[in-house]
């Protein structure tokens, strides 16, 4: 096994335990074997971004993620037609909010794959937060022209229509197919329950928010849009309940004492709304939301010296920057204090302190485009942290599937002998290289994403040398494993002098010591099997 080989493999060992420094050291040891090597400076560009999702600074995630599209620009001046590399870059790009450089990347890939409606969807979400409405619709439904049985784009779609264009109509006809094709996704419910509560049909609504909960019963904010769909129900009955019940699971939960509160102030039992706001408060004592909540339910039971009391709390608060967010609320703690004036019959005092609130209410506008921003960096990195860690792993990674098809070469066909892995040609690697039962050689390619045509000319360059340097007796032939095939991949091999074969796998190989389970059943199997045991589902090569 060559160097570079070997660096290559301690790289991906180490990644794959989330060891990512380690990780960086290994590939950089790769590329000095190897400079022009696409996929290590790749691999290095996924290292340092996910080593940014272990970070809790945004300063210091966001330079992580600037060394990681380094690395994929690096790729590029080895092959400036890299997938993969434009890929990445689209996604990364925009995390860094630098939404005009990843809509060029994304647009570079699907001059690269159009029909990867992975990159189309990407491109949709960059356009999204650039503010490009048309095109982000565009580029969804192109999405869709290419795979409608992908139910996260029908969501996308439905989500689209609801929060930009308000078409309540073409947003349940959207979440409506998705759930046609995926029943158990609750975000899908979720979504749904909103539409109908825009539109007023709260018991819909209700309707919507139980599926999620059946699907996903320990979600607490599932549980609290049913309570606040209670509340517009005016079900205050079944609103109470289901607040209690998730307090019941976490006492500390100030948001949803909040809303506790709101349904009592609103069934009019304020003893126990006071009671309740002042529990969240317990946990969010700078949440200026509920100390107004507060002190409006004491102006409804006209506890007036009250009120006066804890908007004089409000303003003795002592604020941080990272407090802008909640101070951002004062301007209606002003207002209410001008309502008890009023009410108390200082009808001056009222006026004065409502025409400070009014200025104040223009200076919190004039901040949240500025101050705002720079404050809410680093929450809105635990956002995106929280998503990228959460995000399906689709890209399923070459030498993951590689190490399997080696430990295990009868999940593509009985009898393969293994001769070498990254076997070196004076051509390049042949990423797996076998021969058969009739002693013939057969040479394996892996590309993790969908078949691009150009493997084709890749894999018939090694069978050619193999033919050459290893053989002049037995035949020589291919087998192509992809995530995905297309016509392209097709066509490109009915050109090949050699004969190839194509295997695509699912999501996820399996790479277990000894046993896989089931995705369909969840039994568990020997780690070779083709088919479940117990419910003969066919595992991830077919």
């Amino acid at each position: 096994m060559s160097e570079f080989y070997t660096w290559m493999i301690k790289g991906d060992e180490y990644y794959d335990k989330e060891e990512y420094d380690k990780s960086i050291e290994a590939y950089n040891h790769a590329l000095e074997f190897d400079m022009n090597n696409v996929e290590i400076w790749n691999n290095l560009g996924h290292a340092y971004f996910n080593k940014a999702l272990t970070m809790d600074q945004h300063n210091e995630a966001i330079k992580l993620i600037e060394f990681s599209i380094e690395k994929h620009q690096d790729a590029l001046k080895c092959d400036p037609n890299n997938l993969e590399a434009w890929y990445h870059l689209g996604i990364k790009y925009s995390i860094i909010e630098k939404y005009e450089e990843s809509i060029n990347a994304y647009k570079k890939a699907i001059k690269l794959d159009p029909d990867d409606h992975e990159i189309w969807c990407g491109l949709a979400e960059a356009h999204a937060m650039k503010g490009n409405r048309d095109e982000q619709l565009h580029s969804l439904e192109k999405a869709l022209e290419i795979n409608s049985n992908d139910h996260n784009i029908w969501r996308r779609l439905g989500s689209f229509y609801y929060y930009v264009r308000k078409d309540y109509k073409k947003a349940l006809e959207s979440l409506n197919e998705s759930l046609k094709i995926n029943s158990q996704d609750a975000s899908t419910w979720i979504l749904q329950g909103h539409v109908y509560r825009a539109k007023n049909e709260h018991n819909e609504a209700i309707t919507m928010y139980k599926k999620a909960i059946e699907i996903e019963p320990n979600h607490q904010y599932h549980q609290q849009y049913l309570g606040i769909a209670y509340n517009q129900a005016k079900d205050y009955k079944n609103a109470i309940i289901t607040f209690k019940n998730i307090i019941e699971k976490n006492p500390k939960n100030g948001s949803v004492w909040n809303y506790l509160g709101i349904s009592y102030s609103i069934a009019r039992d304020y003893s126990n709304a006071i009671k309740a706001f002042e529990r969240s408060l317990e946990y969010h004592y700078k949440n200026i939301t509920v100390w107004n909540n507060l002190i409006r339910t004491h102006l409804k039971v006209k506890n007036y010296t009250k009120a006066f009391l804890l908007c004089d709390n409000v303003f003795k608060i002592k604020w941080h920057p990272r407090d802008i967010i909640y101070k951002q609320q004062i301007p209606k703690t002003y207002d209410l204090l001008s309502i008890a004036y009023k009410q108390t019959g200082k009808i001056k005092k009222s006026l004065e302190v409502s025409n400070l609130a009014k200025m104040l209410e223009r200076k919190s506008i004039t901040d949240k485009n500025g101050i705002i921003k720079k404050n809410l960096d680093s929450a809105k990195w635990k956002t995106v942290l929280n998503y990228e860690k959460n995000r399906p792993n689709e890209r399923v990674y070459e030498r993951q599937i590689e190490d399997t098809i080696v430990k295990n070469p009868e999940i593509l066909e009985d009898g393969l002998k293994l001769i070498g892995r990254q076997y070196k040609t004076s051509v390049g690697f042949i990423d797996v290289l076998f021969k058969d039962q009739q002693d013939s050689y057969v040479i394996v390619e892996l590309k993790r994403g969908k078949g691009s045509d150009k493997v084709v000319g890749q894999i018939q360059r090694y069978m050619a040398w193999v033919s050459e340097n290893l053989t002049q007796t037995k035949s020589v032939r291919g087998i192509i494993v992809v995530k995905e095939n297309d016509t392209k991949l097709n066509y490109a091999i009915k050109g090949s002098k050699f004969p190839i074969d194509v295997k695509t796998f699912k999501t996820e190989p399996p790479i277990k010591n000894n046993i896989k389970y089931c995705d369909n059943c969840g039994a568990v199997n020997r780690k070779s099997a083709k088919f479940c045991e117990k419910c003969q589902n066919q595992f991830w090569m077919r």
